[in-house]
């Protein structure tokens, strides 16, 4: 798990930078929250591969990406 440990510290590095430059109206979270959504959404995404996601799921996603700044950090690094 260490390499998982070492890939999470360039990702929430990567989060609090974001945050601190676009996310004053959204919830800080902290390295553990961020771990749990993140596998979360993981989750969710794997799911989506295989099946179609129910209304819910597809919200909580989106509420996720929205917690994760993803929707942001999607346009600076892809």
């Amino acid at each position: 798990m260490k390499d998982m440990s070492a890939l999470y510290d360039v990702f929430y590095e990567k989060y609090n930078l974001l945050y601190t430059l676009y996310g004053a109206n959204r919830p800080y979270l902290s390295r553990e929250d961020y771990e749990k959504y993140d596998r979360e959404m993981i989750k969710l995404i794997e799911k989506a591969n295989t099946h179609d996601l129910t209304m819910a799921e597809i919200a909580r996603l989106k509420e996720i990406e929205y917690m994760l700044l993803d929707d942001i950090s999607e346009r600076f690094y892809y």
